[in-house]
Formats: C-alpha cells, structure tokens, sequence
C-alpha cells in the first residue's frame, strides 16, 4: 500500500483494519435492523475513519425512508447539534444528503430535551420529512469544552411499534459478514487513497480555502493543510479569530486519515481551547512541544494534514501558514500547565467514548 514504510505503519494499520471492521460488524450485524432501530456511536477514538473531529460524538441509526422515527435526546446547556439524513457512504462513492436540522431550529426544554419526528408526513412539533431517499440518520454532537455532560440519543420506529427483532437466520448472517468485510475494505483504501490524492495536488505547507464539501453538513466548510515537517522544523498558522460558534484546527495523518491518539495526544484544538491575542490566534504544529499554548502535536508523523472547520460562521478567515526552524519558535512554557491539559483531555475521552 502506497506509503506504508516501516513495520510501525504496518502494525498501525493492522490497528486501524481491526477497528473499521470492529464498527462494520456494528453497522451490518448489530445495528442493522430499520424496523427496529438503535442509536450507536461511531467514528470513536479508537475506531476512526473519514477524517472525523475529535470535538464531535458521532451517532448513526438505519432508517427506511418510508418510514415513521421518533428521535428522543438530552444535551445540557445548549450546547450545539446537528441532525442530517444521508445516503449511502462516502467510501462507497454514495454522497447524498436529504435533509438537516440544527438544534437551533428545534424546541427544547429549559432541561436540554427533546423531540422530534423523522416522517414524509408533516406533524406537529419538532419534525425533519423523510423525502423517500435517506437510509440513515446521522447526528454530529459538539463539544467545545471536552469536560461537559455528554448529551444522549434514542430512535423508535412508530408505524411499526409491534415488530420485534430477531436474530439473522444463517444465510442472513453468512450476507451481513460479507457486507460487513466489504464495508471494512472499502473505507481502509478509499479513505487512504482520498488523503493522498488531495496531498499530491495540492502545494505542501499552503493553505486551501474553506469549503464546503460533498456529503457533508450545509453549515461546516472546511480547509487544510498539506505539510512535511523534518524533525528539527514547525509549521506556524495564523488566523484571524472567525466569528462562528465553532471552529478548529485537526491533526491527520495521511495512511488512514485519522487523527492519532486524539484522546491521548493534542491533535487538535478548537474555539474554546485555544489562547487569542487581540483576536489574533497562533497555532504550533511541531514533534516536541514548542512551549507555545497553541500546540498541535504531530505524535511523530513527518508528512500529514492539518484540517480546519468553521461551523455556522458568519466569516471564514484564511488562515496563513509558514514552516520555521523549531528552534526559532520555541519558547519556554509552563511543563505543569501542559500535564494538566493533557490529563484532563485523557479523562474527557473516558467520559464521553467509555
């Protein structure tokens, strides 16, 4: 496979196809029943695949789009959400997207709960119409501040209250595993191989404009940059604060674009962990730490990606990005400071993925 150069890329790919296929006996075994439809979470610290944020908890349910769902959830202080409806996957060349909504748009209560109808007929309250084409529902939950109480989802299928799920026969076991292998497959090469084309056309260490993209939430463009950083160099970006209720700027690698060890490791920073100076915001993006706040950890990979999101943002400032000699940038920093992000980020991840 194209980059893979040492025995640790092949033991961390080993890793990564264990924990796609992990999810996709989840997604065709477990989780698979429309009539009877759960809420799982996926795209988790340990199971990543398509370049997912480390700010988001990810949930999924199947859903036919004739049918009747009721969605039940919980998510404190107001913070953000979003409900989309798609079809098909990405690595599967599916980019379909039928509809969205943002907790903004729905009625909550003073505690953070809600409902709301997914159905091709309108209802009152809070409803999304299913238009006869999605096959899932998709729900983004942000976190900004790693250290709040998790939100909670369910789903029910209302116009079939008295069905219940039963295990697959054997020829219905022997077809899901195939799909389950398949599914597996195709986002270990597709996702690898989308990473490195958009590597090889795109200039190293320049920054392309944000966008949004195919498949993806209408609110949420997204830029990046390509670098190759040697051991003894750092990438600095500067940007204008935007104004939008979320933003960030994500380490990827580029064999299996994921985001390394996010849960152990800053990967990544967004809009309520970064220092601003005079609306300004400098991130370092280097293999030792730097001393600056800002500090984007490569965890050791020399040629990778930096992706940034703005979310419902009324600007969208272009970043710049310059590589210096890491001798130049560093600076003397706070050691105990920095054990103590890093701690509370490790706890975090327990407390949302565990």
């Amino acid at each position: 496979m194209p980059g893979v150069e040492s025995s640790q890329d092949v033991a961390n790919g080993h890793r990564h196809l264990l924990g796609l296929l992990a999810h996709a006996l989840q997604v065709e075994l477990e989780f698979a029943d429309r009539d009877v439809p759960t809420i799982y979470r996926h795209n988790t610290d340990n199971a990543q695949w398509g370049a997912p944020s480390p700010d988001f908890t990810y949930w999924r349910a199947k859903i036919e789009p004739s049918g009747t769902y009721r969605i039940v959830g919980k998510v404190l202080d107001g913070r953000p959400f979003v409900i989309q409806l798609p079809q098909g996957e990405m690595h599967f060349d599916q980019y379909g997207s039928h509809g969205e909504i943002s907790s903004g748009d729905l009625e909550i209560s003073t505690d953070g709960s809600f409902k709301l109808i997914l159905s091709a007929t309108q209802t009152e309250g809070n409803w999304l119409p299913l238009n006869g084409a999605a096959d899932h529902v998709s729900i983004r939950e942000f976190f900004s501040d790693w250290n709040v109480e998790p939100g909670w989802f369910t789903i029910e299928r209302l116009d079939r209250e008295e069905t219940t799920r039963v295990p697959p026969n054997p020829e219905q076991f022997s077809e899901k595993l195939g799909s389950a292998l398949d599914w597996a497959e195709k986002a270990f090469t597709y996702w690898q191989e989308w990473a490195q084309t958009r590597h090889a056309s795109s200039p190293v260490n320049e920054v392309s404009p944000p966008r949004s993209v195919p498949g993806g939430a209408d609110n949420i463009a997204y830029g990046g940059i390509g670098f190759d950083l040697s051991p003894d160099e750092a990438l600095v970006i500067d940007v204008e604060e935007p104004v939008a209720k979320y933003w960030s700027f994500v380490l990827y690698d580029l064999l299996w674009y994921q985001s390394p060890m996010f849960g152990q490791r800053l990967t990544s920073l967004n809009n309520a962990q970064v220092e601003i100076v005079d609306g300004k915001c400098r991130i370092v993006v280097a293999h030792k730490d730097p001393g600056w706040a800002n500090w984007i950890d490569t965890t050791g990979i020399q040629t990778g990606s930096i992706a940034y999101r703005y979310v419902w943002a009324e600007t969208q400032p272009l970043p710049l990005a310059s590589v210096v000699p890491f001798q130049e940038i560093a600076i003397e920093g706070d050691q105990t400071k920095r054990n103590e992000q890093i701690s509370k980020r490790r706890l975090a991840t327990q407390r949302r993925f565990r």
